[in-house]
């Protein structure tokens, strides 16, 4: 009993040293405008890098910006088809969680509306579809 009252008491301590982040190095990271409006700002809960930021501009330039030039409201972009447009191997998901990730709606100022999965895909496939909204900008 004394045993289960030992850990039960060490619960706090533990979730407490979840908290506790160890010192981070300090590395800016460049923010460059992108085309249809987009801005690169860094937020902490993203993917960061240069695949994750070519990505997102890739994105941004060739889906956000025709699809709100030609005054559509919804477009589709397929994971597979980024990968190999952008001509990366094996990165299907750091794709597939570029693209679900809220950073890139709010850079791009687009509105994830759904993603479509075959049966049995759990996560990151090549199929996976995501059907966005563009946010029409009211000045």
């Amino acid at each position: 009993m004394d045993a289960l009252l030992e850990r039960m008491e060490a619960i706090p301590v533990a979730l407490a040293r979840l908290n506790e982040r160890e010192p981070v190095c300090e590395v800016p990271i460049p923010t460059f405008p992108m085309a249809g409006g987009c801005s690169d700002q860094v937020l902490p809960d993203e993917l960061q890098g240069p695949v994750a930021t070519a990505i997102r501009q890739f994105l941004c330039t060739k889906y956000v910006a025709p699809a709100r030039a030609a005054g559509y409201t919804i477009f589709a972009v397929t994971c597979g088809e980024v990968h190999t447009k952008l001509g990366l191997t094996e990165n299907m998901a750091i794709v597939c969680g570029v693209i679900r990730g809220h950073r890139l709606e709010e850079t791009c100022q687009i509105e994830l509306l759904e993603e479509v999965r075959r049966s049995r895909v759990r996560t990151s496939s090549a199929l996976n579809r995501f059907i966005f909204r563009v946010q029409v900008n009211r000045e």
